[in-house]
């Protein structure tokens, strides 16, 4: 079958499972239903009914020797620590396997506060090899949606799709259509992973820290504090003189510390004056104007700052300034600056703690529960169909069976139609509360190769590598 045939096969079927769940979110109340859908993508891995061979198996392989064999299918592995929450949790994981992955796009409430407003079901659909192309094949469920008529509230992702997808590819296209991303640096390791604590991009003087554009004067004690909270959650892990309890105290400490310490460091911010049509930020010192929190020799002639707020004196004031430090009002960053990094909420804080934790465990809840043993798709000889359009199709009937049940417990348990699903809060604190939200809820428990092709750069206007 040549390539084009089974390109058009796959986007026949690609059609067919979204079509089943745009239905499904559209049997929805019309009080759960927003025009702006926040979403937690990931992809679950899903073992094929066939045997994988290995390279030395094959060349090991005699004449006679008949096996099954599912030649769409790929070999996943994969070896990391999960640390989706910061309570000081990891675990270590190693998954090795010969299937599919599916690309599963989860919806979430708007507001981390009623997440009991929408049901969390899967409304974007994807499938294919593993570790190839996940990033095209998570931008393809993310076009659906907005081909739907929705726009985007938050975008939460795991670190293979944010921050370390082709910007071109998902992040800058995901802002322009109204996205407030949510994403998870690595911990640093070296300066090279652009993680925690590390210069995650420069320009005019001013480099970025952890998503955010900073002072080029911003004191070491402000750019480890993520460092530096990790640090003490691990030994306090290590410690053997303390118990569970003592170590969850201790992190509660740790972590109020780590809100405060953001909270101070806010201040050696730029501000976001203006965002242009094109995407680009006009940003402006934090030394200058009547909103300023920094009192810098560089900028002697400033205005009194509004309602007598102390100024933070800049003691170490950059010998060679850029225009941020030189520039009378604004400097226009393109929006290309540190696109891969940029995020909505100031991370680390209680307002990003909130929301990614809930979207990171809302679909690794999910992906969970598509796997337990009454579900079909759990056991990979409850599929025994080859190719990838065949598993896709039973893949799907999986996720439509656990939407429904899904539904089905949240309009018992915890629907309210006086409560409806509201739009995304845009609008961000210049400081933050040190206390992290409390959830409120009625719910109470029932019984018991990686590259992309030439052609698909080419569809998105990517530049080869």
């Amino acid at each position: 079958m040549r390539a084009d045939e089974l390109e058009n096969k796959r986007l026949r079927m690609f059609r067919f499972a979204n079509d089943l769940l745009h239905a499904q979110y559209d049997s929805l109340p019309d009080s759960a239903k927003t025009h702006e859908l926040s979403l937690t993508i990931d992809a679950t891995f899903l073992a094929a009914p066939s045997r994988g061979m290995s390279k030395a198996q094959k060349e090991r392989r005699r004449d006679d020797q008949t096996f099954p064999l599912d030649p769409d299918a790929g070999w996943y592995y994969r070896e990391y620590d999960q640390r989706d929450s910061w309570d000081g949790t990891e675990t270590h994981a190693k998954k090795v396997g010969y299937g599919y992955e599916a690309e599963l796009a989860v919806l979430v409430s708007n507001d981390a506060e009623h997440r009991e407003s929408v049901p969390h079901i899967i409304v974007g659909f994807n499938f294919h090899k593993p570790s190839t192309e996940w990033n095209f094949h998570a931008r393809e469920v993310f076009d659906d949606i907005l081909a739907w008529g929705h726009g985007f509230g938050y975008i939460i992702g795991d670190q293979a799709y944010l921050p370390n997808a082709n910007p071109n590819m998902l992040q800058n296209s995901l802002r322009e259509n109204g996205a407030m991303l949510s994403m998870r640096y690595p911990v640093k390791s070296s300066v090279a992973s652009k993680g925690e604590g590390t210069k995650q991009a420069v320009a005019h003087g001013a480099f970025m820290l952890e998503g955010r554009w900073m002072c080029p004067a911003t004191p070491m004690t402000h750019r480890d504090i993520m460092l530096r909270y990790n640090k003490a959650v691990s030994n306090d892990k290590k410690n053997p003189k303390l118990t569970k309890a003592m170590r969850e105290e201790r992190e509660l400490s740790h972590r109020q510390r780590r809100y405060a310490q953001l909270q101070e460091r806010a201040k050696w911010e730029l501000g976001q004056k203006d965002v242009k049509a094109n995407g680009n930020l006009v940003m402006t010192c934090p030394a200058s104007g009547s909103n300023r929190h920094l009192d810098c020799p560089l900028k002697p002639n400033e205005p009194a700052p509004k309602d007598g707020v102390d100024l933070m004196t800049v003691e170490n004031p950059p010998k060679m300034p850029g225009d941020i430090c030189t520039n009378k009002n604004s400097v226009t960053f393109e929006a290309e600056h540190g696109a891969k990094y940029r995020q909505h909420h100031r991370y680390g804080t209680p307002e990003w703690d909130d929301m990614h934790t809930y979207g990171r465990q809302t679909i690794e809840s999910f992906n969970r529960s598509l796997k337990r043993s009454d579900n079909t798709l759990k056991e990979s000889t409850n599929r025994r169909l080859r190719g990838e359009p065949s598993q896709a199709f039973l893949t799907i009937l999986g996720v439509v069976a656990q939407n429904g049940r899904n539904i089905f417990n949240w309009l018992e348990e915890e629907y309210d139609d006086n409560r409806p699903a509201q739009p995304p809060r845009r609008r961000q604190k210049r400081t933050n509360h040190h206390a992290p939200v409390k959830r409120t809820t009625t719910r109470t428990k029932k019984k018991p190769s990686r590259d992309l092709s030439a052609a698909r750069r080419a569809r998105y206007g990517l530049i080869p590598a």
